[in-house]
């Protein structure tokens, strides 16, 4: 309190930027309200029995997602406005900011790892194909339609508890929200050069449309695009060849990580990657697949 009665301007500014925050917010619920109507849609397929009430479950994620997203501006408008700035503070705010960001985002994937959707029962169908006819060594009548990457994914979990297919399958996807989210907090800290990557941490881990992608449907759509997130930033590091690996992975992974390619475009066009280089993305494209191979 006593810093801010200290700085009645910033408090003034800090009060008119949240609102404004509060107002340009409605713009990011376009898309999330577009998912937000295919979850509750997908009640219908849920397993009976698995969930007393999913759709109650699915109301308290959004609702928290929604709030943390004005959560989240608060906060930057807190760091930026009223927080002095000081080389010999002893309190590291980006350090607590991101703290609290990532078990909060926890907290609210952890709501729906109990929500069993119909996606989950083939996924978990090939878990158990792969459980029962040698794990890797299955490779080779796999009955699944992704490449090889989530293969061994799908393999490794297949060693686990059976009980805890459900968890670790959506733990897996949500450790890949945390890699999207450093990712794009590593590329807005280089664009811009100050500290409003923090803001893009945020704004991933609570976007509606990541947590329930990876949190209730257990998909991985973070996996590839967390690949994609890290090709970019490397990107902009100079870091081509690195780059231009993991564009391949992500390629390898789902064939919708070829929506970034414009901007590896952009760069070649622009000089800053030569032809010799682009090979580099057949060299990640097909060297997560020679195992496969190995394996039939």
């Amino acid at each position: 309190m006593k810093i801010l009665k200290e700085n009645k301007k910033q408090l003034t500014l800090f009060i008119i930027l949240t609102t404004l925050c509060f107002s340009a917010c409605a713009l990011l619920f376009v898309p999330q309200i577009q998912a937000l109507i295919i979850v509750f849609a997908e009640r219908n397929i849920v397993s009976d029995g698995t969930v007393d009430h999913p759709e109650l479950i699915t109301k308290v994620g959004v609702a928290a997602g929604i709030a943390f997203y004005i959560f989240v501006l608060f906060l930057w408008a807190l760091e930026y406005l009223i927080i002095k700035r000081r080389d010999d503070r002893v309190f590291n705010w980006e350090l607590f900011f991101i703290v609290i960001i990532t078990v909060l985002g926890a907290i609210i994937r952890l709501t729906g790892f109990e929500w069993q959707t119909s996606d989950f029962d083939l996924q978990s169908s090939w878990v158990t194909y792969l459980r029962e006819n040698g794990r890797f060594s299955a490779f080779r009548h796999f009955p699944g339609n992704y490449n090889a990457i989530y293969m061994y994914i799908l393999a490794i979990l297949s060693y686990l508890p059976e009980s805890l297919e459900l968890s670790l399958m959506k733990a897996a996807s949500c450790l890949f929200d945390y890699i999207c989210a450093f990712a794009a907090m590593k590329i807005i800290g280089k664009i811009t050069h100050n500290k409003l990557g923090l803001l893009a941490y945020a704004v991933i881990l609570f976007s509606p449309t990541v947590f329930i992608n990876s949190g209730l449907w257990a998909q991985c759509d973070s996996m590839h695009t967390a690949f994609i997130l890290l090709s970019l930033y490397y990107l902009l590091d100079n870091r081509v060849k690195l780059s231009l690996i993991l564009f391949g992975v992500g390629l390898s992974f789902k064939l919708q990580a070829i929506f970034p390619l414009p901007f590896i475009l952009y760069f070649f066009i622009s000089r800053k990657i030569s032809l010799k280089n682009l090979p580099y993305i057949f060299v990640g494209f097909f060297s997560v697949s020679i195992p496969a191979w190995f394996l039939g």
